[in-house]
């Protein structure tokens, strides 16, 4: 310690430190010297000068690590809130610890660690009367023992998050708490445990707390009850003659079988024992040893299920093992696509791959590539190259060159595979090979492109221009006008970032900014609620388009796109492609209200009976009335302004199926054709039951 502190470091804190000075706590300032003098700190971090506190700064830190340096230098401590805590302890009295207000026995008791709990806090220091106090990280202060270390309150704790198995030949005792000794439960030979917190006792034995709060013995100095063990899966790859499978962890204990070169092994823990050496546990819970001091036996392997393509020139050889000196057993041919289910490097660093049918083949060895890994894929590119792209046999850099792709000419490919130097290539329907990049994807000769099959209208007043290739660059060849609608094949991000959009011939044009906009499909029906009828016009809105007919009230159509306006209005394109005003900006105020076509019978439910209107509005004149329980039917539904559900008879006639303000139901859906099934089964029965009685 005094070492420590004639180098400038503090033990177990983090504040800074400098020759000859000492960190007492509390904001206050220490002269050292010959003798001790407090200095008083800044009024927003002073604490009461009383006789305890100043017996703690005087008593407590003067030592001969006070006089390494001549002078005196002062040091501004930090706040205690702002300290860290730095040791974690355990209380292992089963009376529990008192927690004082200050540092001396006589300050008020103001709380209580139980047995087994946990508490933070820093550097512990002595009392004059030999008693170890520790300042808590809340500010109280608690005794660690009362001048006899061997007899401690609060014994040192460290969080683990650690798996333990038994390897000794009896049951492990789980305890109670850290002091028990009466066992509650038992660690069989095969039982792993997991330990949230370790602890030495006053032997010096390693104990362990477990995720069920029980404690058991981990080692003492002479002996290993419990041993670390690290979860798997682990998936190993014989590569020793005389590999065993063993009954218990010990290398005397018997040997269940033997294991051959090449053989596939699954670890489920991964184990060290004394001697360095590393074993691994099975799922049938046997042992096999993975290192020992010979040598490696058991080498670590990676499961996959990937795809790899050959892209050597020549064939390459398939063996029948790990080994590379294996008998051969076939070849891979250049370009051929193989699926890999295990991956293992060797000790010269060739990565060995098992194919599916259990055979063994060579991915890389030093600097050669024999097998890259492929991914299939279903997507399209564009060349964007204006010198084009060449087109290759297969995905070697060496195969030659058998077409070339144009600028905007549009490929599919169905594979991708990422080369030695990073370069990717895919390859396209026909089986051939073109690149995307030579390995720096912000110089692309093909760009991702996305098919798509929507219709768009311009959105900007001004009109949109059009252009012959996918470039913005590239030759103009028209405008499009403010509400003029399109239909989009493809679309495909440009080298800025913006969209740019292929149209049904063959033009792309930008969409940056909202110049176009998707068209919402309505899809629907509509019912013509204008009292005056609604215009049918031949473009979009009504400057520039001139009269096509008109809609009558109560009339219902269907439109299959829906386009805003630029004054917030709302138009559909009917199927018959006029257009028609639905709102003009303010919705409460349409006059093309969405309707739910469909046959639909209906029956009266309201006492009373309920009124036929000519028209959809409700002030429409009566044309009669339905009784209670006589059945009708309806094709469409429509809900009026004041949320009422109008519906349009098979007469052209209308009726509500109830008023929304007062709740009043008149008409209720029912299934006529059922109805009339059961009524004819009903009668049918009741004729077999007549026939019978006569």
């Amino acid at each position: 310690r005094a070492e420590g502190w004639a180098e400038g470091r503090g033990p177990g804190s983090s504040s800074r430190y400098r020759p000859g000075l000492r960190t007492l706590g509390g904001g206050g300032e220490m002269l050292l010297g010959s003798k001790p003098k407090f200095v008083a700190p800044p009024r927003s971090a002073a604490r009461p000068h009383s006789a305890e506190h100043r017996h703690h700064k005087y008593g407590v830190r003067c030592g001969r690590s006070h006089h390494a340096h001549k002078g005196q230098r002062t040091l501004q401590l930090e706040e205690a809130g702002s300290r860290k805590a730095t040791q974690l302890y355990l209380c292992v009295s089963s009376r529990g610890v008192s927690v004082r207000s200050g540092f001396t026995s006589s300050s008020p008791v103001v709380g209580e660690i139980g047995d087994g709990q946990l508490v933070r806090g820093y550097e512990a220091v002595k009392d004059k009367h030999g008693s170890l106090i520790l300042e808590l990280d809340s500010g109280k202060w608690v005794m660690i023992h009362k001048g006899d270390p061997s007899r401690p309150l609060l014994r040192c704790a460290t969080e683990v998050d650690t798996y333990y198995r038994s390897v000794v030949d009896f049951d492990v005792a789980m305890r109670g708490n850290f002091v028990c000794k009466r066992p509650q439960k038992w660690i069989s030979k095969r039982d792993t445990v997991h330990a949230v917190l370790t602890c030495r006792d006053g032997d010096g034995c390693l104990q362990a707390r477990l995720s069920n709060g029980k404690w058991a013995c981990v080692s003492s100095e002479s002996t290993t009850f419990l041993r670390e063990v690290v979860p798997g899966p682990f998936d190993y790859v014989c590569v020793s003659e005389g590999a065993n499978l063993r009954r218990e962890f010990e290398l005397d204990s018997p040997i269940v079988s033997r294991l051959t070169p090449s053989q596939i092994l699954v670890g489920k823990w991964n184990c060290i024992d004394d001697d360095g050496c590393m074993h691994t546990i099975t799922e049938d819970g046997h042992w096999a040893s993975v290192t020992t001091r010979q040598g490696e036996v058991l080498r670590l392997a990676h499961t996959t299920d990937d795809e790899y393509i050959c892209v050597n020139s020549e064939p390459v050889t398939l063996r029948r093992s790990f080994a590379v000196s294996s008998l051969p057993v076939g070849h891979v041919k250049p370009s051929q696509v193989v699926r890999a289910k295990l991956t293992c490097q060797n000790e010269n660093g060739t990565l060995r791959m098992m194919l599916e049918g259990g055979q063994w083949t060579s991915a890389s060895s030093g600097v050669r590539t024999f097998m890259r890994p492929v991914k299939r894929v279903d997507c399209l590119y564009i060349c964007v190259c204006p010198k084009g792209v060449s087109v290759r046999g297969s995905v070697a850099d060496t195969s030659p060159v058998v077409a070339e792709l144009r600028q905007d000419q549009v490929v599919h490919a169905v594979m991708s595979c990422v080369t030695a130097k990073a370069a990717l290539r895919v390859q396209m329907d026909n089986g051939k090979w073109v690149t995307v990049h030579d390995g720096d994807p912000a110089k692309p000769m093909m760009r991702l492109m996305e098919a798509v099959d929507e219709h768009y209208w311009c959105a900007n007043e001004n009109g949109a221009v059009v252009q012959r290739g996918f470039s913005t660059t590239s030759t103009k060849e028209k405008k499009l006008s403010w509400g003029e609608i399109v239909r989009v094949k493809y679309s495909c991000l440009d080298e800025d970032g913006d969209v740019r959009l292929c149209l049904d011939d063959g033009m792309w044009v930008s969409a940056e900014e909202g110049l176009l906009q998707k068209v919402g499909h309505a899809n629907r029906h509509y019912v013509c609620v204008a009292p005056k009828g609604v215009k049918l016009r031949s473009c979009m809105g009504e400057v520039g388009s001139d009269n096509a007919g008109e809609l009558r009230l109560g009339q219902v159509v269907h439109a299959m796109l829906e386009l805003p306006g630029k004054d917030g209005s709302s138009y559909v394109r009917l199927d018959n492609k006029l257009w028609a005003t639905v709102h003009n900006g303010d919705p409460a105020k349409a006059v093309l209200r969405p309707a739910k076509a469909g046959q639909q019978h209906y029956v009266c439910v309201y006492p009373k009976g309920a009124y036929v209107y000519r028209d959809f509005p409700m002030n429409s004149p009566i044309m009669g009335e339905i009784q209670y329980g006589q059945k009708v039917l309806g094709v469409c539904e429509c809900v009026n302004h004041n949320c009422d559900t109008r519906v349009k008879l098979s007469n052209g006639k209308w009726v509500s199926l109830g008023e929304a303000h007062d709740s009043r139901v008149f008409f209720k859906a029912c299934d006529a054709e059922a109805e009339a099934a059961a009524a004819a089964a009903a009668s049918a029965a009741g004729g077999a039951g007549a026939g019978a009685a006569s």
